[in-house]
């Protein structure tokens, strides 16, 4: 049976499934926004990247800078929250949407930080498009109080997209990363020979947990076929990230491929992308292991529910 994205799209998916990366991409946004770093940024200021430039007036653009940017974050912060709990989902999620972009995107401007906001934003919005709340969440909670007789969400097409939506998004990410490392051609010839990661390791060596833990460096930093090797492991890998459309069978190699790199730039000092992409695993969890752990915690908590002391005591009463 054929598992391109396109035949993917055709199956129905679990709401659970969407439910989890729905609580982990709230949490994982609002412990982005709990970072001391924002503040700092705030005070460092910069010149903004002509490359997103958004031509605002140069009024406009000092309101948004010392007016509207720190209680945004704030704002992004408690809606990150509200999304992940699942409460008046339909708002907060789009709340959420425009609050990361919009600090992402000034941050950006100013001084190209944060790493994850490529792959979140769409994620984001797709999940704002989304029924993402339709189970684990105080929305349903709420509305099983208002009709008891509700009936319980059914595995369908609607849960499939946005899951299927992400993992494109995804592969796509490191597809298109890929090829502009190796265009123009004399680019591409220039990056596998390896001096822009050589540069990139030996600047961030003393901030790296190679240097932290070792004290010293994994190899001798002076020969270039080390180098040489990593960036063409790099394009390979993110190359394959494409692969990710054709089928599922390649979810495993290409995402623990992945991993492994991110792992191993973390390594080497820039952590940024690693929390990201272990977050975005969930996307590749097969879809069913959900229902069974929610069948798993139902069980458990019927089990305790029966072993509650006064239950056993009145069900025993003549």
């Amino acid at each position: 049976m054929s598992s391109t994205i396109w035949a993917r799209l055709r199956e129905k998916a679990p709401p659970q499934h969407l439910a989890a990366i729905r609580i982990a991409l709230g949490l994982y946004v609002a412990w982005i926004y709990t970072s001391p770093s924002w503040q700092l940024l705030l005070e460092i200021g910069g010149r903004p990247n002509r490359l997103t430039n958004t031509y605002l007036p140069e009024g406009a653009e000092a309101f948004l800078h010392g007016t509207l940017v720190p209680p945004l974050i704030s704002v992004t912060l408690v809606a990150a929250f509200v999304f992940a709990a699942g409460l008046y989902t339909r708002i907060t999620s789009w709340v959420l949407f425009a609050g990361f972009t919009l600090t992402h995107h000034f941050y950006y401007r100013q001084c190209h930080y944060h790493d994850e906001w490529p792959y979140l934003w769409l994620f984001l919005l797709v999940m704002a498009m989304a029924p993402c709340a339709d189970v684990w969440s105080l929305d349903r909670w709420l509305q099983k109080r208002r009709a008891p007789n509700l009936e319980p969400a059914e595995p369908s097409l609607a849960y499939r997209w946005p899951i299927e939506v992400m993992i494109a998004w995804f592969g796509i990410i490191y597809g298109a990363a890929g090829i502009a490392k190796l265009m123009p051609l004399s680019k591409g010839v220039d990056w596998i020979d390896g001096p822009t990661v050589h540069r990139l390791v030996g600047l961030r060596y003393f901030e790296s947990p190679v240097h932290w833990a070792l004290g010293e460096p994994l190899f001798d930093y002076s020969e270039a076929w080390p180098f040489q090797l990593l960036a063409l492991s790099t394009v390979a890998i993110e190359l394959g990230g494409l692969l990710l459309l054709v089928s599922r069978r390649f979810y495993p190699w290409v995402y623990g491929s992945l991993l492994c790199l991110h792992l191993g730039i973390y390594a080497f000092g820039v952590p940024g992308f690693f929390a990201t992409a272990l977050v975005c695993g969930l996307l590749f969890v097969p879809s069913p292991w959900f229902t069974r752990l929610e069948a798993v915690i139902s069980k458990r908590l019927h089990f305790s529910r029966n072993l509650d002391p006064a239950r056993v005591e009145e069900s025993t009463t003549p």
